[in-house]
């Protein structure tokens, strides 16, 4: 069995290989998603604030007894675990009141 990690910008994908079984006397060795995250945690170190996202390409997993299905690739995407900082927001100043009303003034009768 061989595997490769690439990473890219946020993205881990991991491609693993497995030999063919050509002979009985060979195991059988099929790999599903629960087996690739182990191999990931195991052979794979991650940043400081970093952890393992959702797969972006999930597969039904590889089998060496098919031909077809001894080749593998999944792609993870990969978390931030450090907290954003939060940005201090200012307040506008409030404006003077204006008044859009009219003044009206009173005219003296004589």
């Amino acid at each position: 069995m061989n595997f490769k990690f690439k990473r890219e910008n946020e993205t881990l994908t991991i491609e693993v290989n497995l030999d063919p079984r050509t002979r009985l006397d060979k195991p059988r060795v099929r790999l599903g998603m629960p087996d690739i995250i182990n191999i990931i945690n195991d052979n794979f170190s991650f940043g400081d604030e970093e952890k393992l996202g959702e797969c972006l390409s999930p597969k039904y997993g590889i089998d060496n007894v098919y031909h077809d299905r001894c080749h593998g690739s999944w792609t993870f995407k990969l978390l931030s675990t450090k907290k954003p900082v939060r940005k201090q927001i200012s307040k506008p100043k409030p404006s003077p009141r204006t008044s859009k009303r009219k003044t009206v003034t009173k005219k003296s009768l004589k």
